[in-house]
């Protein structure tokens, strides 16, 4: 991600959808979930059930990889510090407390989000190819994201951690509507 190659849109429908699908119950708790034990990217989850809704293609692995090669050194130098920094403020660490650090706090939480909003970006400004899985099925597209990290999460498995396998079902049953639009 070096250098600007062009403007992308940070607004749009596939920042709309984000938004609309992480608000659902559970939904959020499930994405960190998969994040924190498998070390799924939420981002190009989103992005990759936003491409399911939209165009009825479940992204094929060689794709993911493409998209998460787009915005893998942004996620490493910039979401992940912030998610971090957001974190360790969040807990309260001596010698300051919550409420002095509350705004501190708001602050970094919106430079997450933002950063995270860049990465979505970065995902929707790429074109991809129809040669997607055409079987609009969010529970196989979620299991193919979750494999395709278990790696380098040091989980070979990719899901047989009970708490990833629950997670999983939870965002596949919110991306019910996938079949029926």
């Amino acid at each position: 991600m070096s250098g600007e190659t062009g403007k992308i849109s940070l607004e749009g429908p596939h920042w709309t959808f984000a938004l609309e699908f992480y608000a659902k119950p559970d939904v959020a708790p499930a994405c960190l979930t998969l994040q924190d034990k498998a070390g799924v990217d939420v981002i190009l989850l989103l992005y990759a059930l936003f491409v399911l809704r939209r165009d009825g293609i479940a992204l094929a692995t060689p794709q993911i990889a493409e998209l998460d090669g787009a915005i893998a050194a942004w996620r490493k130098d910039v979401v992940i510090p912030l998610r971090i920094l957001r974190r360790r403020i969040k807990q309260g660490f001596a010698p300051v407390g919550k409420t002095t650090a509350d705004p501190l706090l708001q602050q970094v939480a919106q430079a997450a989000i933002s950063s995270e909003q860049v990465a979505l970006a970065v995902l929707a400004s790429r074109p991809l190819a129809q040669s997607g899985d055409k079987q609009p099925e969010a529970s196989a597209l979620i299991d193919r994201v979750i494999r395709f990290y278990a790696p380098s999460s040091g989980s070979a498995s990719g899901g047989n951690d009970p708490a990833v396998t629950e997670a999983a079902r939870t965002i596949a049953d919110a991306a019910s509507f996938v079949a029926r639009d």
